[in-house]
């Protein structure tokens, strides 16, 4: 019982994946067949994913744009900065943070060591 309640917020996503073995055709006794399968439920979990987190982009941005706005309050923009600052990264350049957008830019194209 306990297990169950647990999984009950991941039934969106147990039906996107049983939706999508149940509707990708795989040849059996092909090497494709399962990549087939693999490649579609990557497709469509990744959708899942990025329509679930379509609203904390949006509050992100929202809480970007009040930090922006609230430039003329040293308070204000202080503890928004201390609390910004802990967010990684990339999830500050989504919010619209240019800054931020530019440093990941610069770490993605540094050469490997």
């Amino acid at each position: 019982m306990t297990t169950a309640l647990q999984l009950k917020p991941l039934a969106p996503l147990a039906r996107t994946i049983a939706e999508t073995v149940r509707d990708t055709p795989i040849r059996l006794g092909s090497p494709d067949g399962a990549a087939d399968l693999v490649a579609q439920l990557t497709v469509n979990v990744a959708a899942y994913a990025g329509a679930q987190t379509l609203p904390l982009i949006d509050a992100l941005r929202t809480v970007y744009s009040s930090m922006e706005a609230s430039r003329p309050d040293e308070w204000a923009m202080e503890w928004l900065g201390d609390v910004w600052s802990t967010l990684p990264l990339d999830v500050r350049a989504v919010a619209g943070d240019e800054d931020a957008a530019a440093e990941l830019s610069a770490l993605v194209s540094e050469p490997a060591r």
